[in-house]
């Protein structure tokens, strides 16, 4: 996510009171116009489908959508760089409201030929014995999964970290190793049957998604409007 000119609150204002009157000239009073930010989980897999369906209501709309790690879109956030941002992680920072946004399901994920996939049952300790590949470090997945599964693992032998989900997918299939990834990511390859499911009951493995807003930006008519359609389609 690439480094924008930071503007300060009243400034930022007044810029986007600006573009909202501007907004109001057009024919479509409906449409929005949002630069929004997400993390890769998100942008990849669950946006696509939220934008499409908003554009379907309020044609005209225009979306900037920035896909980057979790720590990205909270400094454009931060930084008034874009309207929305949307993260896998948890947000501390006391300038950003932070929405609840939808749980999202993670599971342990293998290449049909690994040793594991063979067992008749997977234990702890055989998670243990095999090295993983987990996102890089300042991801919002990354995180979230070492949170969940040392917690209730302890250490895991790391293989080898990876910047983006699908090259983790291909690097699993690949049997490199063993990962922890979104449901949402896997659909398609559990279908191939190039991944298969490990099956693990004894972990506790989801997550919530999170809207991030700078609490002191302005929100514009458009800003509200695509916020509430996502809140009302969180499932």
């Amino acid at each position: 996510m690439q480094a924008g000119r930071r503007l300060y609150p009243k400034a930022a204002e007044l810029v986007e009171r600006a573009q909202e009157l501007e907004q109001l000239l057009l024919p479509d009073r409906s449409a929005a116009d949002l630069r929004l930010g997400a993390s890769s989980t998100i942008g990849n897999y669950v946006l696509p489908r939220l934008m499409a369906a908003f554009l379907a209501e309020a044609p005209g709309s225009r979306f900037r959508l920035e896909v980057g790690n979790t720590w990205e879109v909270m400094e454009a956030v931060r930084r008034f760089e874009i309207d929305l941002g949307f993260v896998e992680g948890p947000c501390l920072d006391p300038d950003i409201e932070t929405i609840a946004w939808r749980t999202d399901a993670l599971a342990v994920c293998a290449a049909p030929d690994h040793p594991l996939a063979r067992l008749p049952a997977v234990e702890p300790a055989d998670l243990r014995r095999h090295g993983w590949i987990l996102r890089e470090r300042g991801s919002g997945t990354r995180d979230v999964v070492e949170q969940l599964l040392e917690a209730q693992l302890g250490t895991m032998p790391l293989t080898l970290e990876l910047g983006d989900t699908e090259a983790i997918k291909r690097a699993v299939e690949a049997g490199m190793g063993i990962s922890c990834l979104p449901m949402i990511a896997l659909q398609e390859a559990l279908e191939r049957r190039t991944l298969v499911l490990l099956p693990t009951p004894f972990l506790r493995l989801s997550r919530r998604f999170h809207i991030l807003l700078h609490r002191q930006k302005y929100r514009s008519e458009g800003v509200e409007r695509f916020l509430a359609y996502c809140l009302a389609h969180a499932g």
